[in-house]
Protein backbone atom coordinates (compact mmCIF):
# COMPACT_ATOMS: atom_id res chain seq x y z
CA UNK A 1 0.00 0.00 0.00
CA UNK A 2 1.17 3.55 -0.66
CA UNK A 3 0.98 4.88 2.89
CA UNK A 4 4.37 6.64 2.62
CA UNK A 5 3.39 9.66 0.54
CA UNK A 6 2.96 13.37 0.20
CA UNK A 7 -0.26 14.53 -1.47
CA UNK A 8 -1.44 17.81 -2.96
CA UNK A 9 -5.20 17.82 -3.46
CA UNK A 10 -7.99 20.06 -4.68
CA UNK A 11 -11.72 19.36 -4.57
CA UNK A 12 -15.04 21.04 -5.19
CA UNK A 13 -17.68 20.99 -2.44
CA UNK A 14 -21.47 21.32 -2.40
CA UNK A 15 -23.11 21.57 1.02
CA UNK A 16 -26.49 22.23 2.57
CA UNK A 17 -25.89 22.50 6.33
CA UNK A 18 -29.55 23.43 6.89
CA UNK A 19 -32.73 23.88 4.86
CA UNK A 20 -32.12 27.59 4.26
CA UNK A 21 -28.31 27.53 3.75
CA UNK A 22 -26.71 26.34 0.50
CA UNK A 23 -22.99 26.45 -0.17
CA UNK A 24 -20.57 25.76 -2.97
CA UNK A 25 -16.84 25.95 -2.60
CA UNK A 26 -13.47 24.27 -2.79
CA UNK A 27 -10.73 22.83 -0.62
CA UNK A 28 -6.99 22.71 -1.30
CA UNK A 29 -4.50 20.98 0.92
CA UNK A 30 -1.32 19.06 1.57
CA UNK A 31 -1.35 15.65 3.27
CA UNK A 32 1.60 13.66 4.57
CA UNK A 33 1.61 9.99 5.51
CA UNK A 34 4.69 8.34 7.00
CA UNK A 35 4.88 4.63 7.84
CA UNK A 36 6.74 3.94 11.06
CA UNK A 37 6.22 0.19 10.56
CA UNK A 38 4.21 -2.00 8.21
CA UNK A 39 1.25 -1.57 10.56
CA UNK A 40 1.55 1.98 11.93
CA UNK A 41 1.27 5.23 9.93
CA UNK A 42 1.48 8.84 11.13
CA UNK A 43 -0.64 11.35 9.20
CA UNK A 44 -0.96 15.10 9.00
CA UNK A 45 -2.46 17.76 6.75
CA UNK A 46 -2.91 21.49 6.29
CA UNK A 47 -4.98 23.51 3.87
CA UNK A 48 -7.84 25.86 3.23
CA UNK A 49 -11.54 25.34 2.59
CA UNK A 50 -13.54 28.20 1.10
CA UNK A 51 -17.35 28.09 0.90
CA UNK A 52 -19.69 30.59 -0.72
CA UNK A 53 -23.07 30.39 1.05
CA UNK A 54 -26.47 31.87 0.42
CA UNK A 55 -28.90 32.05 3.34
CA UNK A 56 -32.58 31.93 2.34
CA UNK A 57 -31.63 33.06 -1.17
CA UNK A 58 -29.98 36.25 0.10
CA UNK A 59 -26.63 37.68 -0.91
CA UNK A 60 -23.61 35.41 -1.01
CA UNK A 61 -21.45 35.05 2.12
CA UNK A 62 -17.90 33.71 2.21
CA UNK A 63 -16.68 31.28 4.87
CA UNK A 64 -12.97 30.40 4.98
CA UNK A 65 -11.51 27.60 7.10
CA UNK A 66 -7.74 27.43 7.50
CA UNK A 67 -7.10 23.99 8.97
CA UNK A 68 -4.49 21.52 10.13
CA UNK A 69 -4.81 17.93 11.29
CA UNK A 70 -2.76 15.15 12.80
CA UNK A 71 -3.44 11.52 13.51
CA UNK A 72 -2.48 7.92 13.02
CA UNK A 73 -3.52 4.85 11.08
CA UNK A 74 -3.20 1.13 11.88
CA UNK A 75 -2.95 -1.11 8.81
CA UNK A 76 -3.76 -4.83 8.76
CA UNK A 77 -2.87 -6.90 5.68
CA UNK A 78 -5.51 -9.27 4.30
CA UNK A 79 -4.80 -12.41 2.29
CA UNK A 80 -1.84 -12.37 -0.10
CA UNK A 81 -0.92 -8.77 0.70
CA UNK A 82 -2.79 -6.93 -2.05
CA UNK A 83 -5.57 -5.85 0.34
CA UNK A 84 -5.49 -4.09 3.70
CA UNK A 85 -7.93 -2.96 6.35
CA UNK A 86 -7.07 0.29 8.10
CA UNK A 87 -8.34 2.09 11.19
CA UNK A 88 -7.53 5.78 11.46
CA UNK A 89 -8.26 8.81 13.56
CA UNK A 90 -7.40 12.49 13.20
CA UNK A 91 -7.85 15.63 15.23
CA UNK A 92 -8.54 18.85 13.30
CA UNK A 93 -8.05 22.42 14.36
CA UNK A 94 -8.08 25.78 12.68
CA UNK A 95 -9.79 29.09 12.24
CA UNK A 96 -13.05 30.02 10.52
CA UNK A 97 -13.17 33.46 8.96
CA UNK A 98 -16.45 34.96 7.74
CA UNK A 99 -17.51 38.25 6.25
CA UNK A 100 -20.92 38.26 7.95
CA UNK A 101 -22.41 34.75 7.85
CA UNK A 102 -24.94 34.28 10.67
CA UNK A 103 -23.83 32.07 13.60
CA UNK A 104 -20.13 32.54 12.78
CA UNK A 105 -18.12 35.37 14.27
CA UNK A 106 -15.51 37.33 12.35
CA UNK A 107 -12.90 34.77 13.48
CA UNK A 108 -13.83 31.52 15.22
CA UNK A 109 -11.54 28.73 16.41
CA UNK A 110 -12.69 25.27 15.34
CA UNK A 111 -11.80 21.80 16.49
CA UNK A 112 -13.24 18.43 15.55
CA UNK A 113 -12.20 14.82 15.08
CA UNK A 114 -12.87 11.99 12.67
CA UNK A 115 -12.48 8.25 12.86
CA UNK A 116 -12.28 5.98 9.81
CA UNK A 117 -12.34 2.33 8.87
CA UNK A 118 -11.11 1.69 5.35
CA UNK A 119 -10.44 -1.09 2.86
CA UNK A 120 -7.54 -0.63 0.40
CA UNK A 121 -6.79 -2.79 -2.64
CA UNK A 122 -3.62 -2.80 -4.74
CA UNK A 123 -4.67 -3.15 -8.37
CA UNK A 124 -1.40 -3.22 -10.33
CA UNK A 125 1.80 -3.68 -8.37
CA UNK A 126 2.59 -0.94 -5.85
CA UNK A 127 1.51 1.94 -8.10
CA UNK A 128 -2.28 1.65 -8.38
CA UNK A 129 -4.66 1.51 -5.45
CA UNK A 130 -8.37 1.84 -4.79
CA UNK A 131 -9.77 2.57 -1.35
CA UNK A 132 -13.15 2.98 0.28
CA UNK A 133 -13.73 4.07 3.86
CA UNK A 134 -16.47 5.01 6.26
CA UNK A 135 -15.76 8.15 8.27
CA UNK A 136 -17.46 9.56 11.33
CA UNK A 137 -16.92 13.28 11.91
CA UNK A 138 -17.33 14.26 15.57
CA UNK A 139 -18.06 17.98 15.83
CA UNK A 140 -17.38 20.14 18.88
CA UNK A 141 -21.09 20.52 19.64
CA UNK A 142 -21.46 16.73 20.20
CA UNK A 143 -23.11 16.10 16.84
CA UNK A 144 -21.89 13.58 14.26
CA UNK A 145 -21.79 13.21 10.49
CA UNK A 146 -21.12 9.87 8.80
CA UNK A 147 -19.61 9.85 5.31
CA UNK A 148 -18.30 7.47 2.65
CA UNK A 149 -14.90 8.39 1.21
CA UNK A 150 -13.52 6.94 -2.06
CA UNK A 151 -10.02 7.29 -3.52
CA UNK A 152 -8.19 5.88 -6.53
CA UNK A 153 -4.52 6.55 -7.23
CA UNK A 154 -2.34 5.41 -10.11
CA UNK A 155 0.96 6.34 -11.68
CA UNK A 156 4.39 5.37 -12.87
CA UNK A 157 7.09 4.90 -10.23
CA UNK A 158 6.84 7.49 -7.44
CA UNK A 159 4.60 10.13 -9.06
CA UNK A 160 0.92 9.20 -8.77
CA UNK A 161 -2.28 11.01 -9.76
CA UNK A 162 -5.55 10.40 -8.00
CA UNK A 163 -9.26 11.06 -7.87
CA UNK A 164 -11.22 11.22 -4.65
CA UNK A 165 -14.70 11.91 -3.42
CA UNK A 166 -16.78 11.96 -0.28
CA UNK A 167 -20.52 11.89 0.37
CA UNK A 168 -22.13 12.51 3.74
CA UNK A 169 -24.74 9.83 4.40
CA UNK A 170 -27.31 12.53 5.19
CA UNK A 171 -26.37 14.11 1.81
CA UNK A 172 -25.52 17.44 3.50
CA UNK A 173 -22.08 17.55 1.85
CA UNK A 174 -20.66 16.13 -1.38
CA UNK A 175 -17.10 16.67 -2.60
CA UNK A 176 -15.05 15.44 -5.56
CA UNK A 177 -11.49 16.24 -6.55
CA UNK A 178 -8.08 15.30 -7.83
CA UNK A 179 -4.70 14.75 -6.21
CA UNK A 180 -1.04 14.56 -7.10
CA UNK A 181 0.87 12.11 -4.90
CA UNK A 182 4.55 11.45 -4.44
CA UNK A 183 5.50 8.10 -2.89
CA UNK A 184 8.25 8.66 -0.31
Amino acid sequence: MTFNRAKLSAAGIYSTPSDDIVGEGFIVGVDLQFSLTDMFVLEGSAGQRRDFYTVSGSDEHTLVENYYSYGARAVFGIGSGDMALSLAGRAYGGTLLSDDLPLVGAETEVGYRWAEIGLHHLLIGPWAEAGVSLRRYMWGNETYTNAVNLEYIQGQSRLLWGVQGEVALDLSTVSAGVSLNYAL
